[in-house]
């Protein structure tokens, strides 16, 4: 009876075990073959680098970089089962104290406060090498490197590259403050609970919005003359050519 609940407990280990398999190998799968698509794509189309293809890039970097964060998640999690189902088979095999006080330590940090078995360098590393999508997103952000580079003159271009360094940047900071990864979880509720802001999370987002909004005026600024004329070609409509009849009426000239 004493071993009951944590033979319940390790059936429920190989459960999750198995989602976060699961989870893991379809973040990966749509990460490796959107990466390839991508690069596909950039090279069908032909005369790359353009401000065109350039866009499709930076979007296609985002999307690829979310689905590589997220798949973090999946990773943390099967790491996080795992230790907990092999110390709840290490106790069943071997029912002494010391076994009981290390599967019950566990069971405090990585599942009723939620802490990550793993830090967020080794984390990263460990998924990247494991899933290949790492391999896919380095290829893309040098591409897209290659590419901002390549277009550093065109207003453009600064605006993408503007957007798509401020998405990275959240992304980064989302990483390093997220309470999947690291939040004390309290009262009997499993999982991560949010809890109060520090100072620097509630500035971060208007601080970024700001620094977006700066760094777009400032370009758009530096090009008036360009942005101008792109928004007048934009806007300005050719008046249809006028049909042979309506031009012989016109004209007074009988239709051939």
């Amino acid at each position: 009876m004493k071993q009951s609940w944590v033979q319940d407990f390790y059936h429920e280990c190989g459960r999750e075990i198995s989602l976060s398999l699961t989870n893991l190998h379809t973040i990966s799968s749509w990460t490796i073959t959107a990466g390839i698509g991508l690069i596909s794509a950039l090279v069908l189309l032909g005369d790359f680098p353009n401000v065109a293809s350039y866009g499709l890039l930076a979007l296609g970097a985002i999307l690829l970089l979310r689905f590589f964060v997220r798949s973090l998640l999946a990773y943390d999690n099967l790491e996080r089962w795992n230790r907990l189902q092999r110390a709840a088979l290490t106790y069943l095999q071997d029912s002494t104290s010391g076994n009981l006080n290390n599967l019950q330590s566990l069971i405090e940090s990585l599942y009723r406060r939620w802490r990550s078995p793993l830090s967020r360098w080794e984390l990263i590393r460990a998924n990247a090498v494991l899933t290949g999508s790492g391999y896919v997103l380095l290829a893309v952000l040098s591409i897209f490197v290659y590419a901002a580079v390549a277009l550093r003159r065109e207003w453009e271009a600064q605006l993408i590259t503007v957007g798509a360094l401020a998405v990275l940047i959240w992304e980064l900071y989302w990483l390093v403050n997220s309470h999947h990864f690291t939040m004390e979880s309290t009262g009997t509720k499993f999982g991560p609970e949010k809890t109060t802001a520090s100072k620097m999370r509630r500035v971060a987002v208007p601080l970024l919005a700001l620094t977006v909004f700066l760094a777009a005026t400032a370009i758009v600024w530096q090009n008036g003359s360009a942005v101008r004329s792109a928004i007048d070609q934009a806007l300005d409509r050719e008046t249809p050519a006028p049909s042979p009849k309506a031009t012989a009426i016109e004209t007074g000239v009988p239709k051939p």
